[in-house]
């Protein structure tokens, strides 16, 4: 008996404080970001960037979000698949609601819709407890749950413990792992705050950000402060800038002195500069194009088996065909493309499920 359980989906990245820690690898080589091309130009269409969004749970399914609830005892009716589309939305609206930055030394800096958001591409658990308590897990993690990382940008969300926010292997990389968002929802829960899940969100910009080439603007990266620190943005100043026109140190929590750019570890964190977005957009019009709804790494993509397993495909055309074609129990599959081709063969066994996300509007 074959059993068909087909989902369309349809997911707009066009959607109208906290202490974190984030660890960066120090490359060998250190580009010079600054050029004089115009990758941003306001106004332009929005990008929208794929995202995978995965919750890793202890061997036992306990310890974060599942597929029906959140976990707690007892429980709401609120699923990991809910908190992620919830969590990115979040990030999309602190991206719609851009700030002025307040470190102006060089003169008034205008401020731009970023002009990217996040897309929702899949949404995946996974249980083991060895890589859910591992800080430095994200290679392993991206190895073995990584979904499609020529086209999306991964993120894992682990443990319940310690205090780091979250980071990125090295700037311009595709994976970021989360400690915080499911301690900081039970904390939102519990003291009826939605501030904590705004720290999540917020979290999620800054990784991004690094992925997307960005620095931190006052500090190295490894998190401390230096009053020389170049972030390769020449509308950021440095903290020596700052203190030669006697300022106080804007490398600080809150205050009206302290920075409220995204990039630093401040109260705020909502504010990205001209600057910043010309390398975000040189990102995302050159290496990380991919990345993008409505471009791809593969053209066509055939698919003649799911390996048993579950995963996230993304191909301008997908072509599904094969009797061993198939979705199985309990295993769930995403399919995002322009156009997708199911010929004969191909099933989706009971308690199985298949997501389709065809972006019909990519083909005008």
């Amino acid at each position: 008996m074959k059993y068909l359980l087909l989902t369309l989906i349809s997911f707009s990245c066009a959607i109208s404080s906290f202490s974190q820690n984030c660890f960066i690898e120090d490359t060998t080589v250190v580009p010079d970001l600054k050029s004089g091309t115009n990758y941003f130009v306001p106004g332009s269409p929005l990008k929208c960037i794929r995202v995978i969004v995965h919750f890793i749970q202890k061997d036992d399914g306990t310890g974060n979000f599942n597929e029906n609830d959140d976990g707690l005892t007892p429980s709401n009716n609120f699923s990991g698949y809910d908190f992620a589309k919830y969590i990115l939305n979040y990030a999309n609206n602190l991206l719609d609601n851009n700030q002025e930055m307040r470190l102006q030394p060089f003169g008034l800096v205008p401020v731009y819709d970023p002009g990217y958001r996040y897309k929702l591409s899949g949404v995946f658990f996974w249980r083991n407890t060895t890589l859910y308590n591992d800080y430095g897990a994200l290679n392993c993690l991206q190895a073995s749950y990584g979904q499609s990382t020529n086209d999306t940008i991964n993120i894992f969300i682990t443990s319940l413990h310690g205090n780091t926010g979250g980071y990125v292997r090295y700037i311009g990389d595709n994976a970021v792992l989360l400690f915080k968002p499911y301690t900081n929802y039970i904390a939102s829960v519990n003291n009826n705050n939605n501030w904590y899940n705004r720290a999540s969100a917020i979290v999620i910009n800054h990784e991004v950000g690094h992925c997307l080439n960005l620095y931190h603007t006052l500090m190295t990266n490894s998190g401390t402060c230096k009053a020389s620190w170049d972030d390769f943005c020449d509308d950021t100043p440095s903290i020596q800038q700052m203190l030669d026109i006697n300022e106080p140190s804007p490398c600080c929590w809150n205050d009206v002195h302290c920075s409220n750019n995204l990039m630093d570890y401040n109260a705020d964190q909502q504010s990205i500069t001209p600057d910043q977005l010309e390398h975000i957009h040189s990102a995302l019009n050159i290496e990380k194009l991919n990345f993008c709804e409505c471009n791809y790494y593969t053209t066509t993509l055939n698919i003649n088996s799911f390996n048993n397993s579950s995963g996230t495909y993304v191909a301008k055309n997908i072509i599904v065909s094969g009797s061993s074609a198939v979705v199985k129990t309990g295993k769930t599959v995403y399919l995002e493309s322009d156009g997708i081709t199911f010929n004969t063969g191909f099933e989706v066994q009971a308690g199985g499920k298949l997501n389709v996300l065809v972006n019909s509007d990519c083909n005008q």
